[in-house]
């Protein structure tokens, strides 16, 4: 059970939507395990099935990004939230959303992705599916940028 809390919320978290502009939300079903605020896949099982990346090739598969949500989370006591399999997946398709990045990464630049875990990092590879993607933020090693989804 958590007994400290920080003083100050943090900026941002993986999947947080980014504002309040226009966005588009797809609703799919998780078949698998999805953390939030990674790039997704169209699943196999289900036309509405999502996965997250896990093979060569998946950037050009991104669909949109896995949103954040209050409802029906699995928390795993150690930070990580995520949406088991079966569970309805938010993922935004237009619009603003966080990411977790593992390195440094420069506004305007073409979002890229480690294609067999779904990191965001600028030594993978550029998302080139039906969503082009690009980063709003920069930052200066691992933390939290904002992807703009179109």
């Amino acid at each position: 059970m958590q007994t400290t809390y920080d003083l100050y919320q943090a900026n941002a978290f993986a999947g947080l939507i980014g504002d309040s502009s226009n966005r588009v939300i797809y609703t799919g079903v998780a078949e698998g395990t999805i953390n939030f605020g990674v790039p997704v896949k169209r699943g196999t099982k289900s036309d509405q099935g999502v996965l997250p990346l896990s093979a060569e090739g998946d950037a050009a598969l991104v669909i949109g990004i896995a949103v954040s949500t209050q409802k029906s989370q699995l928390y795993d006591f150690k930070g990580t939230v995520n949406y088991a399999s079966t569970e309805s997946v938010p993922c935004i398709t237009f619009g603003p959303v966080w990411v977790a990045v593992v390195d440094a990464v420069k506004a305007g630049d073409p979002v890229k992705v480690v294609e067999k875990t779904g990191a965001f990092s600028s030594a993978g590879v550029e998302v080139s599916g039906p969503r082009k993607m690009q980063y709003l933020t920069s930052t200066s090693g691992p933390g939290f940028a904002m992807v703009e989804v179109r």
